[in-house]
């Protein structure tokens, strides 16, 4: 009876740290510390999961060790491999024009390779965590209280520049590598002859906002939580963000592609056309679509230009390459990008984007299309994966890692369940 007890105090003891945690989850705008960089909450917990976990698992203990101990250990032997590739030739074009994590003239073994690989192991930590202790019935709900928090504090944000015409915001102190506070985390947006600002919430910049919520706003829908559903997609319009539209379109594809029948399949479309219809006919929508969309691919605004010109300036670095580093990369955090894409094709190469589609794409092949919650988790890691190689580059957000996670932890429960 007393051993009983306490298997049951340990299962309450993982769950409850994972409860607590994801409460904070979604905010990244704010840091503990910014003289230790990405002390975020999510992050914390992150990091002390690992002593959480040491101290309180029995059965899993071993489990947990040996999926942390193989997925990093993959992950740096895979960089020593990218730096001997690049011992062996060397002969890599001039790249002190293109946006580098750390500014040092030596090639091999970058300071940004281990600063980076922080952010990554941090990851890997709320990854594995999720996949072998999250369950659904105990921790759904403190997802949307997490995701609830953030909107909360945007709708004030949102609300206090229109009566005053100020940024409310009192919390958001994170810092980047210049010392700034981070540029996009307050911006505004003339929408006819009203300002407003644009959504953040508590996570920093419009599209990152999406990036962090969108996915979760699917998965909630297709959860049943319309209520909550219906709150994140009002918080998502204010945003304002091409990022947004990006995800938009591409849910409306998969939606599509995935429906099964012609007849489903047209009335998505047609829903689309109708959609984009009422859009374009209205001067105003119309014309925010243009300005944070389609005057950034004309090249029309700064951030536009800068973008298409970073992009541009990695894809010929790239294509300047070694064979060998063309495939393995220059190593991690060698540079930054506007999006995942050409980030990840630089710094891990050809194989570092098939590995990490493969990490992203085998969940959406394995989880069971039937099961409506399934067809969430899909969706969600779909949209994370067009978000993040089209508009953001932001690996570390930890709302990528709990989709991520959730599917494995289903795909587990599934094997399990075959195996009984």
């Amino acid at each position: 009876m007393m051993l009983q007890r306490s298997k049951i105090a340990f299962k309450l003891n993982l769950v409850t740290y994972l409860q607590v945690w994801l409460v904070f989850i979604f905010i990244t705008s704010f840091v503990v510390s910014n003289s230790i960089k990405g002390t975020t909450p999510a992050f914390i917990f992150a990091g002390l999961s690992i002593p959480v976990v040491l101290c309180l698992a029995r059965k899993s203990r071993g489990h947990y060790v040996r999926l942390m101990a193989v997925i990093t250990g993959c992950f740096f032997l895979y960089q020593i491999v990218t730096q001997l590739a690049l011992l062996i030739d060397p002969s890599v074009p001039y790249y002190n024009h293109l946006i580098l994590v750390s500014n040092e003239s030596k090639l091999l073994f970058r300071s940004s390779i281990l600063t980076q690989s922080i952010y990554f192991v941090i990851s890997i930590c709320l990854f594995v965590y999720v996949t072998l202790y999250y369950r659904k019935e105990h921790h759904d709900k403190f997802i949307a209280i997490g995701a609830l928090l953030v909107v909360i504090f945007g709708y004030y944000i949102w609300l206090f520049y229109i009566l005053t015409g100020e940024n409310g915001d009192i919390i958001s102190n994170r810092e980047f590598g210049d010392g700034n506070l981070n540029p996009g985390h307050f911006q505004t947006i003339n929408v006819g002859p009203v300002s407003l600002s644009r959504f953040v919430g508590l996570v920093g910049e419009p599209s990152m906002y999406v990036y962090s919520i969108l996915p979760i706003t699917v998965y909630f829908f297709y959860t049943g939580k319309y209520r909550m559903f219906i709150v994140l997609v009002s918080s998502l319009v204010l945003t304002f963000s091409g990022t947004l539209l990006i995800g938009v379109v591409m849910f409306a594809f998969a939606l599509v592609v995935t429906s099964g029948t012609l007849k489903r399949s047209l009335l998505y479309i047609t829903v689309s056309i109708v959609l984009a219809w009422i859009v374009f006919s209205n001067e105003y929508a119309s014309g925010i679509v243009d300005e944070i969309l389609f005057a950034k691919l004309r090249q029309e605004s700064d951030s536009g230009e800068d973008r298409i010109k970073t992009i541009i300036d990695n894809l010929i670095f790239y294509s300047d390459l070694p064979i060998l580093t063309k495939l393995l990369g220059m190593g991690f955090g060698f540079v930054r990008s506007p999006e995942f894409l050409t980030t990840l094709l630089v710094n891990n190469g050809f194989l570092g984007i098939l590995l990490f589609t493969g990490l992203v794409f085998y969940p959406i092949y394995k989880l069971k299309g039937a099961d409506k919650r399934n067809k969430g988790l899909k969706y969600a890691l779909w949209l994370n994966y067009i978000i993040l190689f089209t508009s953001v580059s932001e690996f570390s957000y930890p709302s990528l890692w709990l989709i991520l996670g959730i599917s494995y932890n289903q795909i587990r429960a599934e094997l399990l369940e075959m195996g009984n």
